[in-house]
């Protein structure tokens, strides 16, 4: 991992996005969520489709969580990296992030090669302390992308 190309490290999390922490990428009146993926480690290489994906507009934020700590005392922790990939609800915005996901890769795919169908989560659900049975997702990546052939909708 290049911690040079982060633009923050705070609070367990690497944070990627253009102008932070100085400007909020999203304005007041954006319903703000996420996408989560997650891989066995951060290279160099997945940091580089984090900053590629901020760069082309892709993502206003990213942020992976820490290599260095150990998740194994959280609660339902899973093995490997979560990277979350933020956008605004706007389906434009949600499809522009959903395809990239699976251009670079970034989507896991079923025994049978069918992209999973990656839930997105709004920043007030998790505020809302809405998990496992009490997450109910409003968008899935099946709404933006055919996960048998990857192409937009």
């Amino acid at each position: 991992m290049n911690e040079n190309l982060a633009n923050l490290h705070q609070r367990g999390y690497y944070w990627y996005g253009k102008d932070i922490p100085e400007k909020q990428p999203f304005s007041e009146q954006d319903k703000v969520g996420k996408f989560t993926t997650f891989t066995n480690q951060i290279t160099e290489d997945i940091q580089k489709k984090i900053v590629k994906a901020v760069n082309e507009g892709a993502a206003k934020l990213v942020k992976h969580s820490d290599p260095a700590i150990d998740k194994s005392m959280y609660q339902g922790a899973r093995d490997g990296e979560a990277i979350i990939w933020y956008s605004n609800d706007e389906k434009e915005n949600l499809t522009k992030l959903g395809k990239f996901l699976v251009d670079n890769g970034l989507v896991p795919k079923t025994k049978a090669g069918r992209l999973y169908n990656l839930s997105f989560k709004y920043d007030s659900q998790t505020r809302n302390n809405e998990y496992g049975d009490n997450f109910k997702a409003e968008i899935k990546l099946a709404d933006l992308i055919n996960l048998n052939t990857g192409e937009v909708l």
